[in-house]
């Protein structure tokens, strides 16, 4: 997902390096020898490694974190039953949901810019109907009728 420029925000470097819930994250490891090597590490003692690299969604009260860099280490602390993960949070983009519509029959997110709407992402069922609860609304075509 991403937002307009104006609702960036970068974090002072003294923000930067923190510990973030790990189930906050979205994450997916995908090769199997970064896992092994991980995996080779955690067998010899180390539990900690270099933090993950990524950006802050707020919506509201509610924060997630999309990666730039760390998928691995995040699936395997996942598999370890870790928690929090060391991060390195470049900034935040503040998310108004008036800004945003949810296309029901593509199951797509889309931002509203001077009368036209945006693709920003394809969704999984289960974050279509987390969004709804943050106050995204649904509409059913893009042709500016059949909203829910």
């Amino acid at each position: 997902m991403i937002s307009l420029p104006s609702y960036w925000h970068t974090n002072p470097d003294s923000d930067r390096q923190q510990r973030i819930p790990l189930a906050l994250v979205n994450f997916q490891g995908w090769q199997q020898y970064r896992y092994d090597r991980l995996l080779a590490l955690w067998s010899n003692g180390i539990t900690e490694f270099e933090p993950i690299k990524c950006v802050g969604y707020r919506l509201g009260d509610n924060v997630w974190y999309g990666l730039s860099d760390g998928n691995h280490r995040c699936s395997f602390m996942s598999d370890q039953n870790v928690d929090v993960i060391s991060a390195d949070i470049g900034g935040y983009y503040d998310i108004d949901v008036s800004q945003f519509v949810i296309h029901a029959a593509r199951y797509e997110l889309h931002q509203i810019k001077s009368e036209h709407l945006l693709l920003i992402a394809e969704l999984e069922p289960d974050l279509i109907a987390e969004l709804k609860t943050l106050g995204v609304r649904e509409i059913h075509s893009l042709n500016g009728g059949g909203e829910d």
